[in-house]
């Protein structure tokens, strides 16, 4: 923390003062009082330990991260991007994020270029929110508790399939909700996964090798269809799916990966995807528009 202060303070902030004399630095963390007792300055407040870096990360038109050497997670820009506040960082101070220069921050590793960034930002406030805005989103998708708690049900599908569990039913109160087909679910004989009096039918047919199908034709018979069920299948990339019960309370989060299918039958349900995703959708027709949904 001391010399990455010093640095900002000995050679960045006199440069800012030039073209922002009213700036003021603020240097925050513990123990930045003990590493720093000399630092005197008017336009610079050390202030250790605070009971939480908000009140100050909060109001601040621009989150410096200067680190020279040190290693590990990079909270500090984490921190700022959840607050919304753009940030300058040097290259090693953003070293494992997926984030990019110009995009969701600034990145600077000599003086004068860091001074030019500070500037930059608090004169120019829609480029500032803009990296803020990508910056945050950074953080939603990767750093949430939304997304580590899905990377965990990940973790938690893989060891439930791994125990043999490919085929998993969700029920409430003794109402059908969903069915997970896991991709490495491969039965050696034909079994359906839904009741024949289900709308929507989602089995698998098993043939040897030269088994044939008879010609045949589907006769037009009628059928009184209540519900749209449907079926998806995931032809690439990885979602988290949240299942609710009719009263449309939560029933709980599953992650569904590439070869993974889940046919919903009733309740509701919301798709987050993890990665560029698409989806195989099979569902009842004919396609009625937002009419045959509601959201909440």
């Amino acid at each position: 923390m001391a010399r990455a202060a010093r640095w900002v303070i000995g050679e960045v902030l006199p440069a800012v003062l030039r073209r922002i004399p009213d700036v003021t630095l603020y240097v925050i963390g513990n123990g930045a009082d003990r590493v720093l007792p000399d630092v005197s300055h008017p336009n610079v407040v050390v202030t250790g330990k605070v009971p939480s870096v908000l009140p100050y990360l909060c109001h601040a038109d621009v989150a410096l991260v200067p680190l020279m050497f040190e290693s590990g997670t990079r909270f500090k820009i984490l921190e700022a991007a959840a607050c919304g506040i753009p940030i300058v960082s040097t290259t090693l101070g953003a070293e494992g994020l997926p984030t990019r220069h110009g995009e969701e921050l600034l990145l600077a590793d000599e003086p004068a270029e860091f001074a030019d960034a500070v500037v930059k930002l608090i004169g120019d406030k829609v480029l500032g929110e803009r990296l803020a805005r990508n910056c945050k989103a950074v953080v939603d998708r990767h750093f949430s508790v939304r997304s580590l708690a899905g990377e965990a049900m990940s973790i938690l599908d893989h060891l439930s399939r791994g125990r043999g569990n490919p085929v998993e039913h969700i029920t409430w109160n003794g109402q059908h909700i969903a069915t997970i087909v896991r991709k490495d679910f491969m039965p050696e004989e034909t079994v359906f996964l839904s009741p024949d009096s289900y709308y929507q039918q989602l089995g698998f047919v098993v043939y040897p090798s030269g088994g044939v199908v008879a010609r045949h034709s589907h006769l037009p018979l009628q059928r009184h269809l209540v519900g749209t069920p449907e079926t998806l299948l995931i032809r690439k990339g990885r979602t988290e799916v949240e299942l609710y019960a009719m009263d449309k309370s939560i029933l709980g989060t599953w992650v569904l990966e590439e070869g993974d299918m889940i046919q919903l039958v009733s309740g509701g349900h919301r798709f987050n995807c993890l990665e560029n995703t698409i989806f195989l959708e099979i569902k009842q027709g004919p396609y009625t528009g937002l009419v045959e949904k509601e959201q909440f």
